[in-house]
């Protein structure tokens, strides 16, 4: 199965309706004013089973601006002026990875770091994100009890969740309760219930968000964060 794509291709060329089925099993729909990015990064996209269930799960929903950063980036030099641009026309930024070493992948990474930038996303009078919402959608190899004091792992998976969580507080974002998928390689019928999840949840939150002409956050929904130079440690 060929490895998702991002939503550049906005038309279909003219072909036969048997090879449409071939040429274009992951065509998105033509995508109404977003308002949802959808920032995904897999290094491996192609072999996880579980990431692509999620993605299918929500394939269809136009007001979705698709990012998947490894298909965009592969030689991880980002258009930070774009992705900018891209998150500034939505309310729900959704991160979707697999856990790498109780982190990200490292693209994903890069693009925290290069686009949640300061003078934009954070510092004096600096606000570009500030009123969104995130959620945070992850998978994991191992199953729950992994993620517990006396599992392999130590700590609860609530651990780990903090640093995400604290990004997005940081840049004066709503966290939303994020979607945890254990044991991605075996349990599909785990896998499928997730999917559905998230569908739902995209949809609503949709629903409660229609599309802006231009995102203006309000003053309470900011937090206040340091004029650093360099942002967190």
């Amino acid at each position: 199965m060929e490895r998702p794509q991002g939503p550049e291709r906005s038309t279909r060329p003219e072909v036969p309706q048997l090879a449409q089925e071939v040429l274009f099993a992951d065509y998105h729909p033509p995508m109404k004013k977003p308002t949802v990015a959808l920032v995904y990064a897999h290094p491996y996209a192609e072999r996880s089973l579980a990431n692509r269930e999620l993605l299918s799960a929500i394939d269809d929903l136009a007001f979705i601006d698709r990012r998947y950063l490894y298909d965009l980036y592969p030689d991880f030099d980002i258009d930070i002026e774009a992705e900018q641009g891209r998150l500034e026309a939505v309310d729900l930024i959704v991160i979707q990875h697999p856990i790498y070493w109780y982190s990200t992948p490292a693209l994903l990474k890069l693009w925290i770091d290069e686009v949640f930038s300061l003078g934009w996303a954070y510092g004096e009078d600096s606000k570009a994100l500030a009123g969104k919402a995130m959620l945070w959608v992850v998978t994991t190899g191992a199953d729950f009890k992994a993620y517990t004091p006396d599992g392999p792992h130590g700590h609860p998976f609530d651990v780990f969740v903090a640093p995400m969580r604290q990004t997005a507080r940081f840049c004066g974002m709503h966290w939303q309760e994020p979607i945890v998928v254990h044991d991605s390689h075996a349990d599909q019928a785990q896998v499928a219930a997730a999917g559905q999840r998230y569908r739902q949840r995209l949809v609503a939150f949709d629903a409660a968000h229609p599309a802006k002409t231009k995102h203006k956050p309000s003053e309470s929904a900011a937090v206040e964060t340091p004029a650093l130079r360099g942002g967190p440690a």
